[in-house]
């Protein structure tokens, strides 16, 4: 694959660059659901190491350059030390002012002018760390504050499917029992249906039998 396509991949507003964001998107959304979003987490983790691994060859200058954007302060007090540095160099080494310049000035102002510029030097340092350190803090509330929302989100989402079940589960013995209800009433009515029938049959068959002896009575009467 050539340079060219690489960048329209990695340069946002082009096709491909939707087409990879989308299938980057479905994969941690499939990932999400099948192995939890912890493991999705670590799994994605490990993959950014191995291609870190695998495809960075300078991985000092690109791991001082992280540095240096997460900690700009440090990088501000390595540049004003060496700046510092150098104007006490200059300062020392300096050969263009004259004797009298010399003799008129006391030989104690350069080592003042170099422990004012230390003094300044040490404050910006301190300033700096103290907002590097501001800044560390900030990041790690926000990211200790998404790492909580993104739990939240997995409860409320179990909790939810749990819901859903739970009515699901209540549906169906809601239903069974209902079947079960009809079944036994039905059940009842023809067992009745059957008793009255039986009966009303019982009944005929006596009345006939009565009948019988009835008839067999009166002829067997004598006249």
């Amino acid at each position: 694959m050539s340079d060219k396509r690489v960048k329209k991949y990695l340069q946002v507003g082009t096709m491909e660059c939707m087409l990879l964001c989308m299938g980057i998107a479905l994969l941690v959304g499939i990932g999400f659901i099948s192995i939890g979003f912890w493991k999705t987490l670590l799994l994605a983790l490990l993959l950014l190491i191995g291609l870190f691994i695998g495809g960075v060859s300078n991985k000092g200058e690109v791991i001082q350059n992280c540095y240096n954007r997460l900690f700009p302060g440090r990088v501000q007090r390595e540049a004003s030390r060496q700046q510092l540095a150098e104007q006490v160099r200059r300062t020392v080494n300096n050969k263009d002012f004259d004797e009298d310049d010399a003799e008129a000035q006391p030989a104690e102002e350069p080592a003042a002018a170099a422990e004012e510029a230390l003094d300044q030097a040490a404050g910006q340092a301190e300033a700096a760390v103290q907002e590097a350190g501001e800044a560390a803090q900030t990041l790690a509330q926000e990211a200790g504050d998404a790492v909580q929302a993104a739990a939240q989100d997995v409860k409320d989402t179990a909790e939810t499917i749990a819901q859903e079940a739970g009515e699901a589960v209540q549906a169906v013995r809601e239903k069974a029992e209902d079947i079960v209800h009809s079944a036994e009433q039905e059940a009842q009515s023809a067992l009745e249906e059957v008793r009255e029938k039986v009966t009303d049959t019982a009944q005929d068959v006596n009345q006939a039998a009565q009948d019988a002896a009835d008839a067999v009575r009166d002829e067997l009467k004598p006249d």
